[in-house]
């Protein structure tokens, strides 16, 4: 027996085990001294591969799982054909309890010195949830820019008018974060405002009861907001909420539109403004102090952080 026989013969047995536990085996084909193929279940695909040596050994990467209680259950389900103890609670999504319909929020650059803080929110019925997997989207942290430049586009298609985005310029975020201030509240509820204004944009357009955002306050600060306009929601505030495609869409689209709003500012004062809050971040940020001066800083940064003093561009 060859072996392709074999692997043929491997596969044959992984489709039917996941069959038995109401999951699918699909996209399989050859690769490079192996074969590949995804295992879905109702709300997440994961690509698996299966590699066999010259001397026919087998062996089974799971690099690509981007869930490492998922990678524990399809250890098990494929290599052994069997249900890992307390496996049958692996196999929904973070969030999963709250049905579709639902409202997935996320935010990018908040640690980010220069450009601007966006919040994203995207509404996801079952179909577009299974297009979106299907496409690649997940985490924007796990994709490089080129592929967040290829996948926003592509929810954005798909979603139409249930994409919501709110994009604060350094400007106007800072005159929040000032008001803010002014009323003894702090970054998390800036930011449970930011995500309850998208989510009532959407809500204003479709109806949906099911909310999921990453947990990044008390959730009593965003549903206050929810609240005072008039709005009751199921909301679900997870760690790693991003594991689910509508949280995973609504980071895609955040990056991409953070990205855009940097690139726009680094155009128009004719910088080059770098991510995050780093090294390069006090070098650039003090060159641009010295020529465009204190006050103009306030139009590319976010004042708050620590690193206005480092530069020197606390009088502002």
């Amino acid at each position: 027996m060859t072996g392709t026989d074999d692997l043929k013969r491997l596969t044959e047995r992984i489709t039917k085990t996941m069959n038995d536990h109401d999951l699918r085996v699909t996209d399989l084909k050859k690769i490079n001294y192996g074969m590949q193929f995804r295992v879905q279940s109702a709300d997440w695909s994961e690509l698996v591969r299966v590699y066999q040596n010259t001397k026919g050994r087998v062996k089974f990467d799971y690099s690509q799982v981007k869930n490492s209680d998922r990678q524990h259950l399809l250890e098990h389900l494929i290599e052994k054909g069997e249900m890992p103890a307390g496996g049958s609670g692996l196999f929904a999504e973070t969030g999963s309890s709250l049905a579709f319909p639902i409202i997935g929020t996320d935010e990018s650059g908040k640690g980010d010195y220069f450009g601007p803080l966006v919040v994203a929110g995207v509404l996801l019925d079952e179909e577009d949830a299974a297009f979106l997997t299907k496409i690649g989207v997940q985490d924007s942290k796990k994709l490089s820019y080129t592929e967040i430049k290829r996948l926003a586009p592509a929810i954005r298609q798909r979603c139409g008018d249930k994409v919501a985005v709110l994009a604060l310029t350094p400007f106007l975020y800072n005159q929040k974060y000032e008001e803010f201030q002014r009323q003894h509240l702090n970054l998390n509820a800036l930011l449970a405002w930011g995500h309850a204004t998208v989510i009532e944009e959407l809500l204003a357009r479709h109806p949906c009861e099911n909310v999921l955002s990453d947990q990044f306050a008390d959730e009593r600060l965003l549903l206050g907001h929810l609240q005072e306009r008039g709005r009751s929601v199921h909301l679900v505030q997870e760690p790693r909420a991003e594991s689910h495609i509508a949280v995973a869409a609504a980071s895609v689209i955040a990056r991409d539109s953070f990205v855009t709003g940097l690139d726009e500012l680094s155009k128009t004062y004719q910088y080059r403004l770098p991510k995050g809050a780093g090294p390069q971040v006090i070098t650039v940020g003090k060159r641009f102090v010295a020529e465009q001066g204190r006050l103009a800083l306030r139009d590319v940064a976010k004042l708050h952080f620590k690193t206005t003093e480092r530069i020197g561009g606390k009088g502002r």
